[in-house]
């Protein structure tokens, strides 16, 4: 940490000098840098100081916000790279902006990667703004994009978009090039001869150089295990009859008898017995099956016994679609696989999708793990300090926050059942709302904050519900919230705030 300090030190003392230049000034300094940089002639860490007074007046002239020093030092701890523990509120889409200037100096490509499409649309508006002071350039990418778009947005010095997004991108690419490389040697040497090696492939992503990535231990830790999977429908897999029938007879199968649950209730296994009354069900379409039939009954014994309606889907319509159980984020563009999704689907008697094939995947960690420089930021990295070490050989860097925090710690509250919990938390709720104090709840699934919004309302409290469920309104619902009497009720979703109680 002294090295932050120091560093910080001399940035600030070379502030004076720098508010006196000119914007002509300053562009060409930057410029003068990158040329440098771009060339291994100069290295960020000897010109730092010098660099930061410039992002930090850049900023300053572009939005009227003069970085914090704890915001500076955030900055050069994300520089190290190492991941940056920031509070919520201390200003992390100012730390990112900053960042992201300094380190897309070489003009290889920086990409910042958000939770969410709202944050890196936000997000990528405000550091527009202090880029073009520096002249560099700033895009974004989102999935409606058509691959020149897209290729254009990542040719910029610093790109926007959700980790999924870029994943996603890197995973068409492979495929891209896979398919470019199948066409013989004679094609590729046509097209490298005539500039149309890359173009016809419709590669839109350069070399992966920097990344920046906004709640990284959720993009990391939490969710390293899932993976992002492009998938091709297959209507020869897909009898929708099959799943209908093993949804009925799952039915009928008698747990302890018939099937196991798991320890955790979210995997089940047939027994002898189960398996033995399943194959003799009349009418089984044999034919038609992909795999054994008994994966079917067990895809239907987990779809109505492990998952459920408001926790793991949603019903949105007439498909089912999943919710992230680490953000409570809808996924329309996510399946489960091996038949999983068709067993849910004929639970809820919603139409049979087509079962897919995974054409490609890779898990975000191993996907993160390709860039040569990766640094990112969260309000609780070191909980994971161990696992970003281990993984990722990076440390973790604490800022505190610009002024003492006043939040209170209450001890925790025990209580016997669910209901009695809920009814707890309401007449906390009743209590601040008379006192006109904004509050905000956080629940673990959308059940239970549709579960405690019919308990508000029974005590005649406005407020308000932030699920996977209300998306579309979600600019909307933050904007209101933390106004005086204020009650909203979200998921705990990363990236959309302070969550200051947890159900």
């Amino acid at each position: 940490m002294a090295s932050l300090d120091r560093t910080l030190k001399f940035a600030l003392a070379k502030e004076t000098a720098v508010s006196t230049w000119t914007n002509e000034a300053l562009q060409e300094q930057w410029k003068q840098w990158s040329f440098e940089l771009a060339r291994h002639r100069l290295t960020l860490a000897k010109i730092l100081p010098d660099a930061l007074a410039v992002t930090r007046e850049a900023a300053f002239r572009a939005t009227g916000l003069k970085a914090f020093p704890c915001q500076t030092r955030a900055t050069i701890a994300l520089l190290e790279p190492a991941i940056t523990e920031v509070a919520t509120g201390e200003g992390k889409t100012l730390i990112t902006a900053l960042a992201a200037c300094l380190l897309a100096l070489p003009r290889r490509g920086v990409h910042v990667a958000t939770v969410n499409t709202y944050l890196s649309e936000r997000d990528f508006e405000f550091a527009t703004q202090i880029a073009a002071q520096l002249s560099m350039t700033v895009g974004h990418i989102n999935r409606d994009q058509t691959p020149a778009e897209k290729r254009a947005a990542y040719q910029c010095d610093i790109t926007y978009g959700t980790g999924y997004d870029f994943g996603f991108d890197y995973l068409r690419d492979q495929l891209a090039l896979l398919k470019h490389a199948q066409r013989g040697p004679t094609y590729r040497l046509r097209n490298l001869l005539t500039g149309k090696a890359h173009t016809e492939a419709e590669i839109v992503q350069r070399p992966l150089a920097t990344a920046i990535v906004d709640e990284i231990d959720s993009v990391l830790i939490d969710e390293a295990a899932s993976p992002l999977v492009i998938a091709q429908n297959s209507t020869e897999r897909t009898v929708p009859e099959v799943y209908h029938l093993a949804h009925e007879a799952a039915l009928k199968l008698q747990e302890g008898t018939d099937f196991v649950l798991d320890a955790r209730g979210r995997n089940a296994r047939l027994t002898d017995e189960g398996r033995a009354a399943g194959n003799q069900l009349p009418g089984i379409p044999w034919d038609a099956l992909v795999r054994p039939w008994h994966q079917y009954l067990t895809n239907a014994l987990n779809a109505q016994n492990a998952y459920a309606q408001g926790e793991h889907y949603i019903v949105q319509q007439g498909k089912v679609v999943i919710v992230d159980e680490f953000t409570g984020r809808a996924h329309e563009e996510r399946s489960w696989q091996q038949g999983l999704h068709q067993a849910v689907a004929a639970k809820e008697a919603v139409e049979i999708p087509a079962e897919s094939q995974t054409a490609a995947s890779i898990t975000r960690q191993r996907y993160f793990r390709l860039y040569e420089i990766l640094t990112g930021l969260t309000g609780t990295g070191m909980e994971s300090k161990k696992e970003f070490h281990h993984f990722f050989q990076l440390p973790v860097r604490p800022i505190a926050p610009n002024k003492p925090s006043r939040r209170i710690h209450l001890p925790d509250r025990v209580y016997q059942s669910r209901a009695s919990m809920l009814q707890g938390v309401a007449a906390e709720v009743r209590e601040r709302w008379q006192a006109q104090q904004p509050v905000l709840i956080g629940t673990r699934t959308i059940s239970i904050s549709e579960d405690l919004s019919r308990i508000l309302a029974g005590y005649s409290i406005p407020h308000r519900v932030l699920n996977a469920r209300q998306d579309s309104e979600e600019n909307d619902i933050i904007a209101q919230a933390g106004q005086p009497g204020s009650v909203v009720v979200a998921t705990n979703m990363a990236g959309r705030g302070t969550i200051s109680a947890s159900v």
